[in-house]
């Protein structure tokens, strides 16, 4: 009976010695956590995109709203919107009048409209180029835009003669001509201006 004993006590310590002496084993294997995580990652990287996409479709929704709200006597269509620090500087075309105005619109859930202003005609004989000054959340804005019959080759800048400034220009086509903007995100007013082409 003692040997009996003795024997399965001997048993025991080999097996606590060998399972001691080998590594342990992790909870999850190393490569099932990799997959995981790997998973995780593709999943991600395919939602940002269209979460992205979701967000600007609602933003644009917003501001077309907030314009149409006081431009409720004509058709439009938004050609271009600025993010900018304080809102959104939208840029639409109105279909009856085929003309160009700036909408001013706070940054906030609703979009809300704080001015529109500046409409500049695509007629030939009307003037060539508007300035237009609006503030956002505290932050004042001048823009100047213009029109020109065709798109340019290359690169369109804005030159500022009385202050000795040249900004490149961004272009925006619109049903009868291109436009050409320049922002400045504080008030800055010039009558002698002249535009480049590079």
């Amino acid at each position: 009976m003692i040997n009996r004993i003795n024997h399965k006590l001997e048993f025991l310590r080999k097996l606590i010695k060998e399972k001691m002496a080998a590594p342990s084993e992790p909870f999850f294997p190393v490569e099932e956590i990799d997959m995981r995580l790997k998973t995780i990652i593709r999943y991600v990287l395919f939602l940002i995109p269209i979460l992205s996409l979701i967000s600007c479709l609602g933003s644009s929704k917003n501001i077309k709203d907030a314009i149409d709200w006081q431009e409720i006597h004509d058709d439009f269509s938004i050609l271009h919107t600025f993010d900018v620090e304080n809102g959104h500087i939208s840029l639409f075309e109105r279909t009856t009048y085929s003309d160009i105005g700036i909408a001013y619109i706070n940054k906030s859930r609703k979009k809300s409209l704080t001015s529109i202003n500046g409409y500049l005609s695509q007629k030939a004989e009307a003037p060539e180029w508007i300035y237009s000054s609006g503030s956002l959340g505290g932050g004042v804005y001048s823009i100047y835009y213009g029109r020109l019959d065709e798109r340019p080759n290359g690169k369109v800048f804005v030159q500022f003669n009385n202050q000795g400034l040249s900004k490149e220009a961004t272009l925006i086509e619109a049903s009868s001509s291109m436009i050409w903007v320049v922002i400045f995100d504080e008030r800055f007013e010039s009558k002698d201006i002249r535009i480049m082409y590079k």
